[in-house]
């Protein structure tokens, strides 16, 4: 291969599996290439990629060395990010019956779960989560999409045990609007090797089904590192679960005047600068 050709095809490894570990003996030998050839094609990658606000790519010694891509979003990105699912939510077309919101198609975009998974693991890849747990259903695209950025496994919490399963652990919690006492299960063996989890969910209302999600981590003696929501809502405004982090805050559903009213939500933590890459990296 010519160089630039080299760094198309390094870039697009990195970048189609995040968080793997290549080993440079292994590339140098597919491309072709002397090892310092390659050092120099990497050095050249981790260059741009940082530029760009894309994530870092990192290095480890030893036997052949080794080289990974870790995706990150910049202040600038994740404020656009916020900004565009606020105005989304605003459409008075997604008002429902009773007041509630039509959801549907943000969690079907591929392109805004990428952004939001990519949001998600930014957070809280220093906290070192070891997989992603969620509840059926429409959190499952966003913790799946998460749990890819994190290159850790996707545990999904039921509403009802499956035999094919195996053993369960069951748990009551309440539900969004406080009213009635629901349920989750989660096979024994979903959490095997797991000691610190990241939860992820759609909606929050009063924080009924994060705190079932949290307490249940618990039961099988995991460590819950942190809570991401990708809308809450003002009202009520004390909420079951404490600390966790929203992107976007719904203020009012009117459904009379047929209007929304969205911002960003103020749990959506600060962007302190990042030296290394000139770029702003959320805290």
């Amino acid at each position: 291969m010519r160089r630039s050709q080299r760094v198309v095809a390094l870039t697009r490894r990195l970048i189609e599996e995040p968080g793997r570990w290549w080993n440079l003996d292994d590339l140098a030998t597919e491309f072709g290439a002397a090892k310092s050839s390659l050092s120099e094609d990497v050095a050249l990658v981790r260059e741009v990629l940082a530029a760009e606000g894309a994530g870092v790519v990192e290095s480890r010694v030893g036997a052949g060395g080794g080289i990974r891509f870790l995706p990150l979003m910049t202040a600038g990105e994740a404020t656009e990010l916020a900004n565009e699912l606020c105005r989304r939510l605003t459409d008075p077309r997604r008002i429902l019956a009773g007041g509630f919101l039509y959801l549907g198609d943000l969690v079907a975009d591929p392109v805004l779960l990428e952004r939001i998974g990519r949001l998600f693991a930014t957070l809280f890849r220093d906290r070192g989560p070891e997989a992603v747990m969620t509840v059926e259903a429409r959190g499952i695209p966003i913790a799946l999409m998460t749990a890819r950025a994190l290159r850790v496994p996707l545990v999904m919490v039921r509403r009802s045990a499956r035999l094919s399963e195996g053993p369960v652990v069951t748990m009551n919690y309440l539900s969004s609007s406080g009213a009635r006492v629901e349920t989750m299960t989660l096979a024994k063996k979903a959490l095997e090797g797991v000691h610190r989890l990241l939860i992820v969910d759609d909606f929050m209302r009063n924080g009924g089904s994060a705190r079932g999600l949290v307490d249940l981590a618990r039961e099988f003696e995991v460590e819950p590192v942190g809570v991401g929501v990708l809308i809450e809502t003002a009202e009520p405004a004390e909420k079951r679960l404490k600390e966790y982090v929203a992107v976007a805050l719904i203020e009012q559903v009117d459904v009379d005047e047929r209007r929304v009213r969205v911002r960003m939500s103020p749990r959506l933590p600060g962007c302190p600068p990042a030296a290394a890459a000139g770029t702003s990296r959320l805290a």
